[in-house]
């Protein structure tokens, strides 16, 4: 199912909405597996989302030079916060529909990445293909990872092959 943008903004009532609401109302259902492997969707506030998005940009300081790579569904909590992350931390955001290592590493030289989060095993693929076919990474500079843990192999090779650092996030879609 597609929609065209400019027929959609066409037919839209021109009159601002009123957009006021309680903090505390639902904002999100986030769906996750969590640490439980059960999958089950988490109600999200408003408040929770702002505390999430000011711990991140606390921790990650993100700012107009950043330009945000966000792989993870935007279903998923997480990708909801860092899209909505990103946006507060006035960052461009290259929304990428794909998971295929090789796509991911050429978006990342295309379009100057500086900084995505994936899974673990994620991360291990596009080590593996940038140490197969090498591209410019120089834009990047942090990789985050959640979902599960990461090795401190991993992380050392990470480091090596991308020339990045990297940081480890959890429970973000359960706890906020």
């Amino acid at each position: 199912l597609t929609y065209d943008l400019e027929a959609l903004m066409a037919a839209a009532d021109p009159q601002r909405p009123d957009a006021r609401g309680n903090d505390d109302e639902l904002r999100i259902v986030k769906f996750t597996s969590g640490t439980t492997g059960t999958p089950k969707g988490c109600m999200g506030t408003h408040r929770e989302c702002m505390f999430n998005v000011m711990s991140y940009l606390i921790a990650q300081p993100y700012g107009k030079r950043d330009v945000c790579g966000l792989i993870i569904s935007l279903g998923s909590g997480l990708g909801s916060y860092l899209l909505t992350t990103h946006a507060f931390g006035q960052s461009r955001t290259v929304i990428m529909n794909t998971v295929k290592p090789g796509e991911v590493l050429d978006t990342i030289a295309a379009e100057g990445i500086t900084r995505f989060t994936a899974v673990p095993t994620m991360i291990a693929s596009i080590i593996a293909e940038q140490e197969a076919r090498p591209r410019d990474l120089s834009s990047l500079e942090l990789i985050g990872y959640t979902g599960s843990a990461a090795t401190v192999e991993l992380i050392a090779r990470g480091q090596e092959v991308l020339g990045c650092g990297f940081y480890q996030s959890y429970g973000a879609t359960e706890s906020g």
